[in-house]
This record gives structure tokens, sequence and C-alpha cells, in this order.
């Protein structure tokens, strides 16, 4: 509709103004400005009432210095630090589930999430969490989902389906956040000299830029909403990177025909990593077709046209992340899965998993670090089955995740 419309387009859903925007250039403006125009629209209001104040609720005061420092904290070169025990945890999960020499059976959106909560809990914390810790994750980041069939599992009395996707991510916030309170912690407590972790490497940075240090229930809070916002963004994003590359194996093996041979009698370092781009590549284009945040929302404080269209405060702004990955005024043949699509620079604002502006995710260089080692471990020591009939259908709540609960098999080479 808003391409149509020549990128911007408007609708009245219950007295509300929404505005769709898939024009990278309006799309970009908007994120781009520093709350003089636009601000945190109703949607993102309602992260209070779910998450409590944190990292991506709260801009004032403390929580602004405590932005800027996890900023200088979450930088590429930083987490390249981080390498070792990220390599060690993902060889681990695939150890835990398929010994050497055999087959490697993935459930998407279970496994992981399982993964995700095992590294971020190593990198932000210092230590693996147990098994039995991240079973209670799991349980927490499936709150409403269950592990039962759709035919098993008991219908909630809630009957909207919004009201019931709140009503389970509450749930899921409280719960995530009561499982926090001690490995903060033990964290915060853990000497330089027992190894390092990023939360610690925060108040190093709030310490030597003489910033106020932050309570123990701020630092939860930084913790638990670091873990909202990243463990399920990066499980779905390797969803579909899997999914995908079912659906096409031949990418996979070109990935294999690059990988195998560099890596045969050498260490997985950073500097091999940046030199394997066609895995990058493979990575930019699952993104590209399966954005984890598909629609930024933001809000009018201050009227203003975009496009020759006015809007004012109340407003609601739709940025179609999805809408602007898959148009063709960016995208040649934007349906088609063509990784190598990302070895010439894409047109300026037409890419933006991770935002743009003062809201852009601060957790990219982590996401992409794991995802590529990931990926190259995977090739490294499977086939993938290919499937020609894997779902890719989506379901979208405040992410993008695949529709159907799916398994994918990994092949265990010689």
């Amino acid at each position: 509709m808003a391409k149509q419309a020549g990128g911007i387009a408007i609708c009245k859903v219950l007295g509300q103004t929404n505005l769709h925007i898939a024009d990278a250039a309006l799309a970009a403006r908007v994120q781009y400005d520093r709350d003089e125009y636009f601000c945190r629209s109703r949607q993102q209001k309602q992260l209070n009432q779910m998450f409590g104040t944190g990292l991506l609720t709260e801009d004032a005061g403390n929580w602004q210095q405590l932005h800027d420092s996890v900023n200088n904290t979450f930088t590429r070169k930083n987490f390249n630090g981080y390498h070792g025990p990220i390599l060690d945890c993902i060889d681990a999960n695939i150890l835990r589930m398929s010994p050497p020499g055999r087959d490697l059976e993935l459930r998407l959106g279970y496994d992981t999430i399982s993964w995700s909560v095992a590294i971020i809990s190593t990198v932000l914390l210092g230590k693996r969490f147990s098994d039995a810790m991240i079973e209670n994750f799991l349980d927490a980041f499936l709150q409403g989902e269950g592990r039962a069939t759709d035919q098993e599992r008991p219908q909630p009395r809630i009957q909207s389906s919004f009201k019931r996707l709140l009503h389970n991510m509450q749930l899921s916030s409280s719960k995530v956040e009561r499982l926090l309170e001690a490995p903060v912690q033990a964290a915060l407590g853990r000497s330089p000299l027992e190894g390092r972790n990023l939360l610690l490497d925060v108040n190093d940075e709030l310490r030597r830029e003489s910033r106020c240090p932050f309570t123990q229930m701020q630092h939860r809070n930084l913790v638990k909403t670091l873990f909202m916002a990243g463990i399920q963004t990066s499980a779905y994003t390797l969803d579909w990177i899997l999914l995908l590359l079912a659906r096409h194996p031949h990418h996979w093996q070109r990935l294999a025909d690059v990988v195998r041979p560099r890596l045969k009698d050498r260490e997985l370092s950073v500097e091999l990593m940046d030199q394997l781009v066609s895995v990058q590549h493979v990575i930019y284009e699952a993104m590209r077709m399966r954005p984890v945040i598909p629609v930024i929302q933001k809000g009018v404080s201050k009227s203003c046209a975009l496009a020759g269209v006015p809007v004012n405060p109340g407003d609601t702004l739709n940025l179609s992340v999805f809408g602007i990955h898959h148009s063709s005024d960016y995208w040649e043949d934007p349906e088609v899965f063509r990784p190598e699509r990302f070895l010439s620079s894409p047109q300026p604002q037409s890419f933006t998993p991770f935002g743009l502006g003062q809201h852009t995710c601060i957790g990219q260089h982590l996401a992409m670090h794991v995802l590529t080692t990931t990926l190259i471990r995977l090739v490294q020591n499977y086939d993938i089955a290919g499937d020609s009939v894997v779902s890719l259908e989506t379901e979208s709540t405040f992410l993008l995740k695949p529709l159907r609960r799916q398994v994918i098999v990994l092949r265990a080479i010689a």
C-alpha cells in the first residue's frame, strides 16, 4: 500500500491515524531524528509495563549515561576479545547435541534459543549457564507457547490475541528478572582474574568516563533488557538462515567449498572470519529477506510533513523494514535468495536490519560475531539436508519468526 502510494500511505484504525512508510529515505529521516519531531510510539511505551525501566525504555538521567557507556563497550573491537569464549560455547552447544561424526537435528525456535541463552550468558555474565538454568530460561522465553502440540495446548482465557501477547510477554519478563538476580550479583562480584564479562566492561567504562555508578537493580534491569532484546532475535535470525539454506542447499555447498579448505589445518581466528565474506553475505541476505524486526514504530511529537504528507502529534509511523528490504526500487529480484548481491554495496538506507540513528541495535556486533562463527562451524562439520518444501511462512508479533516448528537436519561429514 505504501509503495503504491509513493512510499507513504495513511490509514485510520479505531480513530487513530497510522502512516506506513516503505521509502528508505523517509524511514531514515525519521530514525535519524533526535526526538525533535518523532518520539517513542504508544507500543514502545508499553515496554515500560512489560520490561520495567531499562536501556530500551528510559532515555533520561542515569539511563542515558548507561546507554552511552554500553555503546562504547559493545564495539566490534571489544567483542573480538570474547572470540575464544564464544567459539568454545558454540562448540559445546553442538557437542551436547551431536557427538563427533553424528548427524545434528536442530529444532528451530527451541534448540536455537537454548544456544543463544548459553552464548549471551557466557559473554554478558562471564559464565555459561548450567543446562538446568538454560531450560528455565527456555521456559520463560516460550511462555504461552509451551512444548505441547497445538492440539494438546490449553487455550488461554484471554480472547484478544494482542492482549494475550502482552500478557505472555509480561510473564516472560517477570520470570527472566527472577532468574537473573543471582547470576548478575555473581558477575558483578567476580574478580577480573576469573575472566572478563561485559557487565564489568560497562562498569569500567563508567569509571573511565567518571559517570555515576549503577545500583544492583539497574544492573539487573540492564541485563534483563539485553536478554529480552537479544536472545530471541539472534535465535530467529539463525532459524531463517538455516531455513533459507535448506531451501537452497547449493549455497551451503558454495560456503563449504570456501570454508573447509581454509580451516582444514587452522584455528578459526577473527582475522580468518573477516576473510570469509561469503558467510557474511549469506547472513545479510537472510536478514534482508526475513528481518526479525520487520516494522519500527515511531510516534510524532511535533507537526511536520513527510513527502508532502502532514503528520501530527498522536499519529503513529510504521517504518516497514520488511517492505524496504523487498522493494524492487532498491533490490533486483527481491524475492530471490541471492547472497552474492552483497558483493556490491546496497543503495543507501535500503538495508537496515539493525535500525538507524540513536536507536540502532547496540548488540549488532555481538549478533554478527555469533551468527558468523556459528554458521562457519556448522558448514565446517556438516552438510545440510536440502528440503524444497521447507516452510518460509512467517508469524509476526513484535518479531518475525517462522510460522511452523521445523527441524533442520545437518549430516555429519567425514
